[in-house]
């Protein structure tokens, strides 16, 4: 009983705290807007802030829309970063702040280059976006991925570079995807069940769009690691614009068969890696035992063939990685 009464205790004197923060920087920033009654409205809100569901933003964020429908823009604003500087807000702001640095420092910690630094924001950019949108609904989805889409699609349509013809063409498919794989699964009918076969479905879309969007980042991060840093500013910079404005730019599709035919060797890696990456967990297990209860002498002539196999694979012109330097 006396510990839970500590408990208790504890849990009502920290929620105190956090209503008094709230109070006073919620009615200070009423004061600041001159709007009436700012004590009695900073008491209000500071209680629905407190709640579990509810939040400042129930009642500041219908203020300030109504307060910008009537024509008065700054006192809506002010609503808006008041709202952001709630204590709730400014903790998210707080950690996303840091997931953001933490890639932006990581990027900057491989060299004193501009493509490692955007490598690192693009990746900080990608958690961000990643764990905004684990919290919304189908609805928000679908509809974010269309605004989204039609401002990149009215950019392009008045700065029509290739930059921009690239991410049209990204957010469109993005788009159509995230539509289907939330419509189709509650149309689809027979011998599925819609659970299952989205669930197929989102599993195949999120892999292959955390791949396409990894190896974008890279484009950045490889051009220039294996050059001196004096040079990697302008020479590696120029390289990875050079490979974005390509991709937006008009394919030459009479080149894919030389393409494949010059670099059949890294197809058919990526391709062996992408059958082991998609093989069941099962027979991974499997395999992974078999090769451990094997003869010392026969886990010698596997590894051998492995690394000769490996080998062949090897060109002479092959860049270093950029750990090599260190």
């Amino acid at each position: 009983r006396l510990r839970l009464r500590q408990v208790l205790g504890g849990w009502f004197r920290a929620q105190a705290a956090l209503l008094s923060v709230s109070f006073c920087i919620v009615t200070a920033g009423l004061l600041l807007l001159r709007a009436p009654y700012a004590l009695g409205l900073g008491a209000l809100i500071a209680f629905v802030d407190a709640l579990p569901v509810l939040g400042a933003g129930t009642v500041l964020l219908p203020w300030a829309a109504i307060v910008l429908l009537r024509g008065r823009t700054r006192r809506a604003l002010g609503l808006v970063l008041l709202y952001a500087a709630s204590p709730e807000r400014k903790r998210e702001f707080d950690t996303n702040l840091n997931n953001f640095d933490t890639m932006l420092l990581g990027g900057m910690w491989h060299g004193a280059s501009f493509n490692f630094i955007t490598w690192g924001a693009l990746n900080g950019i990608g958690i961000l976006v990643y764990k905004w949108w684990k919290t919304k609904t189908p609805a928000a989805r679908i509809l974010t991925v269309i605004l989204v889409y039609l401002a990149v699609k009215c950019l392009y349509h008045w700065f029509p570079i290739p930059v921009l013809s690239m991410f049209h063409f990204a957010f469109l498919v993005v788009a159509v995807a995230i539509i289907l794989l939330n419509v189709v699964p509650l149309l689809w009918g027979g011998k599925y069940r819609p659970s299952r076969f989205k669930g197929g479905l989102v599993t195949v879309w999120n892999t292959l769009l955390t791949f396409f969007f990894i190896s974008f980042t890279r484009l950045f991060f490889r051009s220039g690691s294996n050059l001196d840093p004096a040079e990697a500013n302008e020479t590696a910079w120029r390289t990875a614009t050079q490979m974005v404005e390509r991709i937006g730019g008009q394919w030459n599709w009479s080149q894919v068969p030389a393409i494949l035919d010059n670099y059949a060797p890294v197809f058919i890696v990526f391709l062996i890696g992408m059958i082991i990456h998609w093989l069941p967990d099962r027979f991974k297990r499997r395999y992974r035992l078999w090769f451990a209860s094997m003869p010392v002498w026969l886990m010698a002539v596997v590894a051998v063939a492995t690394v000769f196999v490996a080998y062949q694979f090897i060109t002479a012109d092959l860049q270093p990685f950029i750990y090599f330097q260190f």
